[in-house]
C-alpha cells in the first residue's frame, strides 16, 4: 500500500523509478498472499501447510526485498544470516514483513541515504536491525499516515517479540527481537 502510494509522486519524477515501484507493489502483493496461506496454514493442520507454501519466507526472499530496493535507487547493505531458513514459518514471515517495511519507510523517509540491514539468529532468539543514514536531500517522499512503525511493532509482538525505533545519529533505526520459542525449554 506504501508502495502504490509513491507511484504517483514518482511518475511526475522519475518514470523508471515508478514502473519499478509498481513491480514491488505486484511483489509484494504476491507476497502478501503466500503469507496469508502460510498464516492459514499454521493455524490449520499440518497438511495445509505443506500444500500452502508455508515454508516460503526465508533467505531467498529477504534477498528478494533487498534486491527490489537496490532496483529502485536505495543503496541497502545486507546480512541475513544463514539460519534464517531454520526458523518457525511465522518467525520467517514475521522476519520479511518487517524487514519489507522498515526497507520501504527507509527509502520513503531517507531517499537515497545509505541503509544497512541485519538478520542474526542466535539460540535464544533472532535480531533483525535496518538502520538509515540521514538524506543527504531532505525526505525523499510524503511522510505517509504513520501506520508502518505500529504495524512492525504488532507483528513483533504476535509472535513474543517486540520491536524498537526511532532517530539514529542522523537517521533512524528500527529494531526487532524475536523469541525462539523451540529454546525457551532448553536449559
Amino acid at each position: 500500500m506504501v508502495q502504490a502510494g509513491v507511484v504517483d509522486v514518482l511518475a511526475r519524477r522519475d518514470r523508471a523509478r515508478a514502473l519499478a515501484a509498481l513491480g514491488q507493489v505486484e511483489q509484494a502483493a504476491l507476497g502478501t498472499r503466500t503469507e496469508l496461506r502460510a498464516l492459514r496454514a499454521v493455524l490449520g493442520t499440518p497438511e495445509a501447510a505443506a500444500t500452502t507454501g508455508a515454508g516460503a519466507f526465508c533467505r531467498t526472499t529477504l534477498e528478494r526485498i533487498v534486491g527490489e530496493a537496490q532496483l529502485a535507487g536505495h543503496p541497502v547493505l545486507a546480512y541475513i544470516d544463514r539460519h534464517v531458513d531454520e526458523l518457525a514459518a511465522e518467525q520467517r514471515a514475521t522476519i520479511v514483513r518487517i524487514t519489507q517495511e522498515a526497507l520501504t519507510n527507509a527509502r520513503k523517509h531517507a531517499g537515497r541515504a545509505p541503509t544497512a540491514l541485519e538478520i542474526v539468529v542466535r539460540d535464544d532468539a533472532v535480531r533483525l536491525e535496518v538502520r538509515n543514514a540521514a538524506a543527504a536531500d531532505g525526505p525523499a517522499l510524503s511522510a505517509g499516515a504513520g501506520l508502518g512503525l505500529r504495524g512492525m511493532s504488532e507483528r513483533a509482538q504476535a509472535v513474543g517479540g517486540r520491536l524498537d525505533a526511532g532517530p539514529s545519529g542522523g537517521g533512524w533505526i528500527v529494531r526487532a527481537e524475536l523469541p525462539r520459542p523451540e529454546f525457551a525449554a532448553v536449559v
